[in-house]
This record gives structure tokens, sequence and C-alpha cells, in this order.
């Protein structure tokens, strides 16, 4: 932007150089003309130029002991019996079915 303007006024306002024009008809791509030649450009140090779009490895799950698994498959049917006997539309087949499971 030019030294000799006090604020950079919006887009639909009148030009700060008083030409009665609005700020976007005037000076707009003037000074941003001048924004980006003052902008550096830097270079990105990465040698893989798509990493920026890869999204980040997840972590990997830890190894569950053989107690700890039967334990969340434990729980992981009884949750499911629960669910399924709070319904009040419970079939007979589905409960049978349920039940053979645990």
């Amino acid at each position: 932007m030019p030294s000799n303007s006090p604020h950079k006024p919006g887009r639909n306002e009148s030009c700060w150089c008083g030409s009665c024009k609005k700020y976007k008809a005037c000076y707009l791509r003037q000074d941003e003309d001048e924004a980006k030649k003052a902008a550096p450009i830097t270079p990105i140090s990465s040698t893989k130029p798509f990493d920026l779009f890869k999204p980040p490895e997840p972590p990997k799950p830890r190894e569950l002991s053989p107690e700890e698994l039967a334990e969340q498959v434990k729980r992981s049917r009884t949750r499911s019996l629960e669910i399924v006997l709070s319904d009040s539309n419970v079939r007979p087949r589905e409960l049978a079915r349920v039940m053979a499971i645990t």
C-alpha cells in the first residue's frame, strides 16, 4: 500500500486518494500487487512435495493379553445381551441366539 494512505479502506468504501471512486475500482489492484511483491516467498524444505497432504500415521494399538481379550469379549457379550433384553419387542428366536452366544 502506498505510504500516503492513512489506512486501508474496505472494498466498497471511498478510495483514500480522494477520487470519489470506490477503493476496489481505484487502488485495490495496485495495493494487492504491491503486497504480493513485498511478501517473501519461502520454499518448502521437504524433499517429498506431497507430505503436506498425507495424514499422520495413527498410533499402533497395543497387544492385549489373553486375559484382557477374554474380559473384553465377555463385556461385549454382556452389553449385547443387555441391549437385546432391554427391548420390549424381543422375539424368542433372537433371545435364544443371544443366550447361545453368552
